[in-house]
C-alpha cells in the first residue's frame, strides 16, 4: 500500500488536522473582570483563580498594581464557563512575577492548584495571602450569564468575603 494513502486514511480516520481550533462558542464562556482586595487594600500580583469543584477546571487571571483582573479560559481565550465557582488566590512565583492582566495556565492548560509559592511564605514575588483564600479556600461565588463585572474584598483574619458587582 502507498504510504501517502495510509497516511491519508489515518488522518481521516483521527481527525487530525494542524489547522482544527477549539469550538469555545458551545461552551457558554462569559467575559468577567473585576478588583481583588484584602482588607480594603488592591492585592497585587496573585492569581485569582475560580475553579469548578466537580472537576478542578479553572478559569484565572492575574492581579495588577490596582488589583484588576480579567478572567481568561486559556492563554487566548478571555471568558469563564457560568456556575458555583472555588475561589482560589494564590501568590506568583517569582518567573511568572508581572502585573499584567491574565496570564499563566489555564483551563485548556491546568497544573496543580499548589504550584504557586507556599501563602505561608512572602517573597518579592507578591503579597502574602492567607491559606483560608489559596490551598484551604472554601469560598464559593456563583457565575451566571449576567456576571461581568466582580469586586472582591477579602478579609485577612478569614472572616469573610465580601462580594460588590
Amino acid at each position: 500500500m502507498n504510504l501517502g494513502l495510509l497516511y491519508a486514511l489515518f488522518m481521516g480516520i483521527f481527525g487530525c488536522s494542524p489547522t482544527s481550533s477549539p469550538n469555545y462558542a458551545s461552551l457558554g464562556l462569559v467575559k468577567v473582570s473585576g478588583t481583588l482586595k484584602l482588607d480594603g487594600a488592591p492585592l497585587s500580583n496573585v492569581e485569582v483563580r475560580f475553579e469548578n469543584p466537580e472537576t478542578s477546571i479553572y478559569s484565572y487571571g492575574t492581579t495588577n498594581d490596582s488589583g484588576r483582573f480579567s478572567l481568561m479560559f486559556d492563554s487566548r481565550t478571555a471568558g469563564i464557563i457560568p456556575g458555583r465557582k472555588l475561589l482560589r488566590v494564590l501568590p506568583k512565583q517569582k518567573s511568572e512575577s508581572s502585573t499584567t492582566d491574565s496570564t499563566g495556565a489555564s483551563e485548556g492548560e491546568q497544573d496543580d492548584p499548589d504550584r504557586a509559592a507556599p501563602a505561608a511564605e512572602q517573597s518579592s514575588a507578591g503579597p502574602k495571602v492567607p491559606e483560608c483564600y489559596s490551598r484551604k479556600s472554601a469560598y464559593f461565588i456563583q457565575i451566571t450569564g449576567a456576571t461581568s463585572s466582580l469586586d472582591l474584598d477579602l478579609k485577612s483574619d478569614c472572616s469573610s468575603v465580601s462580594e460588590g458587582k
